[in-house]
């Protein structure tokens, strides 16, 4: 995936989310398993435990070559927030 179009579907994503549930962006950082430092980005939501790594959508898409993760994602974030 050329990466201005991944950073577009990321975006994309996590535009869905912050119109559905309320969310706004957060930067996120994690250590790869070679020690290297990588940066994503993540839907919070105020008052929720969970963060959705918007991110890793993509590349799980591309892995799998369906939305059927990020769709599913979409869902369980609904099922979180009505707690």
């Amino acid at each position: 995936m050329d990466p201005f179009d991944e950073e577009l579907y990321i975006a994309f994503l996590g535009g869905g989310l912050i119109r559905l549930y309320g969310g706004y962006w957060v930067s996120l950082k994690a250590a790869s398993p070679n020690g290297d430092t990588e940066r994503g980005y993540g839907i919070s939501y105020d008052g929720a435990e969970h963060t959705d790594v918007v991110s890793s959508m993509t590349t799980i898409a591309e892995l799998f070559g369906t939305g059927t993760h990020w769709s599913t994602s979409y869902a369980t974030t609904k099922q979180l927030l009505q707690k």
